[in-house]
């Protein structure tokens, strides 16, 4: 899976192209979890489990193409149901 030019904004560092896989660390819990998430999926229909490491895959890629885009949860929203 390739993501398009990527810099961090600020940077001198010439912008190349990157896997995104390869601009994002995976957590070893985060990593066995999907795979187990997949695993499941996949027990409820076949190809249902490849559907969702295809959405998560383009999640990945659009997170990789533009960070800025996206926010941490608010920690106030977070609390607010307490």
């Amino acid at each position: 899976m390739r993501s398009t030019l990527t810099r961090r904004p600020g940077s001198r560092r010439s912008a190349r192209r990157v896997d995104a896989d390869e601009a994002v660390r995976y957590d070893e819990d985060a990593d066995e979890e999907l795979i187990d998430e997949i695993a499941r999926y996949e027990l409820r229909r076949e190809g249902l489990g490849i559907e969702f490491l295809t959405a998560v895959r383009e999640a990945v890629r659009l997170i990789t193409q533009n960070p800025g885009a996206w926010q941490y949860p608010s920690t106030r929203l977070m609390s607010a149901g307490s």
